[in-house]
């Protein structure tokens, strides 16, 4: 029988007895060279962020729900770049009105994403080596850091 934190480390645990296929346990014995290891870790480092993103992204669009207007997001890394659903999320959360522009050049969605980030940072929210061009760039890494941030700040227990 297998351990259950194997299960923690792979894609194809079975969601109902979290037990993994033989084939699919990573083990040293299983990897023959420093390739195969740096494919698994990478394999393991995907996995990861594609759930943190699902994840992210329902919590995200339970609060955007709340929004007036409503809004949804799709792609959580798409999504936030031009920095209106992100505002709007910052809206709900702390129940004040930030400025939005109106725009789809990418100094309006830099102007956005600067403003929600100023303002996070005016209530004393740490961002770490977060900047407007790297939500604005979509870079993965970048927004789940943030949303965890939102989510630690944010989220009623």
């Amino acid at each position: 029988m297998h351990s259950p934190t194997r299960s923690l480390f792979s894609p194809t645990a079975s969601r109902t007895t979290g037990i993994i296929p033989e084939t699919s346990v990573i083990s040293p014995r299983s990897i023959s060279s420093r390739s195969e290891l740096e494919i698994s870790i990478h394999t393991l480092q995907n996995e990861q962020e594609r759930v943190q993103k699902k994840t992210f992204t329902k919590w995200v669009n339970i609060y955007l729900s709340l929004h007036e207007p409503p809004y949804f997001i799709n792609d959580l890394f798409e999504d936030l770049k031009d920095g209106t659903k992100l505002i709007a999320l910052l809206e709900v959360l702390s129940g004040q009105t930030l400025p939005v522009e109106r725009g789809n050049k990418r100094a309006h969605y830099v102007s956005n994403v600067s403003n929600a980030l100023r303002f996070l940072e005016s209530r004393k929210i740490k961002l770490v080596n977060i900047g407007p061009l790297d939500i604005v760039d979509g870079k993965p890494t970048i927004i789940l850091g943030l949303i965890w941030m939102l989510i630690l700040c944010y989220q009623k227990i």
